[in-house]
């Protein structure tokens, strides 16, 4: 946390799961060394705590499961992942936010990389939209009388929930890795037929 700027940073106690507690001005974070993944529960507690204390969550985890990442990326929590040989990497958009704006983190971008972050950036906000604009239609079709609109509301849905996973694991990658652009087609893909069913 220090490395991120957050200076006054302190281990607070022990857990019994083995995981840390470290509190800084401005933020509070919970570390889990564990075999098993880290899932939604755990990363929403430190959500409700980090509001409590109106500071920025962040967890550290070794891995975690596709329900706490998307639910990451929804409120804003950075996560990262970390090994036995200390390294550690941001998985979402808060991690890759605040690894950014770190004064020891590693080279900064150049010039055309950051062009290329900031239209990845500016897409996936625009796929998310538009993901939610058709989440919110495809839950309209459900009530449909028709038994054929509601297949196709289901239909809908395996395919928005294909856009929602892929868009959150390119969170992943670097903000200006190239292999972005993969991830974008392929949610570009899945929204086009959820719109088609809808």
């Amino acid at each position: 946390m220090r490395r991120l700027g957050f200076e006054d940073a302190r281990v607070t106690a022990a857990g019994a799961d083995g995981g840390l507690d470290v509190v800084a001005t401005g933020a509070v974070a919970q570390v889990k060394f564990q075999w098993s993944k880290t899932g939604r529960p755990a990363v929403q507690a430190l959500h409700g705590v980090a509001t409590a204390h109106q500071a920025e969550a962040l967890f550290y985890a070794t891995d975690y499961t596709q329900q706490a990442l998307t639910y990451a990326n929804n409120t804003g929590i950075a996560l990262f992942l970390f090994d036995d040989t200390g390294d550690v990497a941001p998985i979402t958009k808060a991690g890759h936010a605040l690894a950014g704006r770190s004064p020891s983190s590693t080279p900064k971008m150049g010039f055309l990389a950051r062009g290329r972050a900031d239209r990845y950036r500016y897409e996936a906000e625009a796929l998310r939209k538009k993901l939610g604009s058709l989440t919110a239609q495809m839950q309209k079709q459900t009530q449909a009388r028709s038994p054929k609109k509601r297949a196709a509301a289901g239909h809908a849905a395996a395919a928005l929930l294909n856009a929602g996973q892929v868009l959150d694991k390119m969170e992943v990658l670097p903000p200006q890795d190239r292999r972005r652009e993969d991830y974008l087609d392929v949610a570009r893909g899945a929204l086009a037929m959820a719109k088609k069913w809808l």
